[in-house]
């Protein structure tokens, strides 16, 4: 009887055992709702969509590519969204909350546009576009200055600098490739120069004071180093009876001088590999150059020194693959001292070289190598400039000069006879020539401000003697 009735006992259920699993179930239970409980609750967001293009009466336009839109809202809790239409003229903003937007878009040459979206939870909102295009306008003023003085210039000059050097794109990598970019001056089909409808016989061109076209032709005929150019400016309409035997316009070139420091420049030292017939042949440009500057007499006596060697091969794709190549090779050279004397008295000497050999001049499909001829020019240039500024309202200018410009032309492969014929001509060039010729330049130019007389006057009187020389 004890046994049977401790085993009953044994047998019943706890009290407390049945609520501590009870306990355990509810604790199981509540742990996905606290989860979930604890989780952001994510918003639903919008796109904004659309096209953009040219307003029309008729209907859509021209769709517009590269259009910005900036998409604000009206909350200052939200952020501004950007975008640009992509080559369909197609945007589009994702990511967006339900709100207020302001919706602006702008593009050079339409009017600006703008307006107010409002985009819902969860949606696709599409708004298309159309841009107005902008009125084209344009005002003159015409003002006086304050000390109510009128310009004497009559035409406004265009220049460069020796910073537009570096960074225009010039084909040849000289001054004269950017003289075209003036309005005004054309290229013409012989690859020389019109400067205001004139000839390029009938313009002129000057360094540091000193007349520098040919002696015979007239025609600019001096090679320099860009790194040597400190500014090039192109009168017009030059009314100054110092620059004289012109007819057109006078591009005016001024040089730098040497530096107080010790400075120099290189540039264009890696070579261009010639390829022809699928094989490399060769170098087909090579134009290395090089510019230093420094004190000699600190205070006293500057230089400044500028080397251009130039190689170029240029194809004609109509001509066998190593036959089809004209060459040019230049070296230029200018060499500039800068002696201020005393506060008064400043001295410029410059001496430039430019020899230079054209090969195969006027190849094409129906004159090879064989019939053209070979130009070679060899020069230079020694100027002496002296200022002296007499007292605050007068100054002497003093310019001595000699340029020598000697050129010949001469068959670039034997001296047989030409054949004319009408698919291709054969043998060899028909002609030979020779020049020498020689300029000396002296002129004197006395700037100054005479008394007040019926308002203020700048003056200048001065004199020139050109003597040239010429055999050929």
């Amino acid at each position: 009887m004890l046994r049977k009735n401790n085993f009953r006992k044994a047998a019943r259920p706890c009290p407390l055992i049945a609520k501590s699993w009870m306990v355990r179930l509810l604790l199981l239970m509540s742990i996905p709702v606290a989860i979930a409980a604890t989780q952001p609750v994510r918003a639903q967001t919008s796109t904004l969509q659309g096209t953009v293009t040219v307003s029309s009466a008729s209907g859509p336009g021209q769709i517009l590519p590269g259009t910005t839109l900036n998409l604000n809202p009206t909350s200052s809790s939200q952020k501004t969204h950007s975008t640009v239409t992509n080559d369909q003229g197609e945007f589009r903003f994702t990511d967006l909350a339900a709100g207020t937007y302001t919706l602006e878009v702008s593009l050079s040459g339409f009017k600006p546009y703008s307006e107010n979206v409002t985009i819902g939870s969860g949606v696709v909102t599409v708004t298309n576009i159309g841009l107005e295009l902008l009125e084209v306008s344009g005002t003159v003023n015409v003002a006086v200055d304050d000390d109510n003085s009128i310009s004497t210039d009559p035409a406004p000059a265009a220049s460069f600098k020796q910073d537009n050097f570096q960074t225009l794109p010039l084909a040849t990598e000289r001054f004269l490739d950017a003289l075209p970019l003036v309005p005004g001056v054309v290229r013409g089909p012989d690859g020389l120069l019109n400067v205001k409808g004139a000839r390029a016989s009938q313009s002129g061109l000057t360094v540091n004071s000193t007349n520098v076209t040919d002696p015979v032709t007239g025609e600019f005929a001096i090679n320099l180093p860009i790194e040597a150019i400190q500014s090039v400016e192109i009168l017009s309409n030059p009314y100054s009876a110092e620059f004289g035997q012109f007819t057109g316009a006078v591009t005016k070139v001024e040089t730098r001088s040497g530096s107080e420091k010790f400075n120099w420049q290189a540039d264009s030292f890696l070579p261009r590999v010639r390829r022809r017939g699928g094989s490399f042949a060769g170098i087909e440009a090579f134009t290395p150059r090089v510019a230093f500057s420094g004190p000699l007499l600190n205070d006293k006596l500057k230089f400044f020194q500028s080397f251009e060697y130039r190689f170029v091969r240029t194809p004609i794709e109509s001509l066998p693959p190593l036959k089809r190549d004209t060459g040019l090779e230049s070296f230029d050279s200018l060499t500039q001292l800068d002696w201020d004397i005393d506060d008064q008295n400043h001295l410029t000497t410059t001496l430039s070289l430019f020899p230079q050999k054209l090969s195969f001049v006027g190849l094409n499909t129906f004159n090879p190598q064989e019939v053209t001829p070979d130009f070679k020019q060899r020069g230079f240039l020694l100027s002496v400039n002296e200022r002296r500024v007499i007292n605050s309202k007068s100054m002497l200018e003093s310019t001595f000069s000699i340029k020598q410009f000697d050129a010949d032309v001469f068959p670039s492969s034997g001296s047989s006879p030409m054949n004319l014929s009408p698919d291709v001509n054969s043998g060899n060039f028909f002609n030979q020539q020779t020049r020498r010729s020689k300029r000396y330049q002296a002129q004197a130019i006395y700037s100054f401000s005479p008394p007040n007389f019926a308002g203020e006057h700048f003056m200048k009187v001065g004199a020139g003697v050109s003597y040239i020389t010429f055999d050929g």
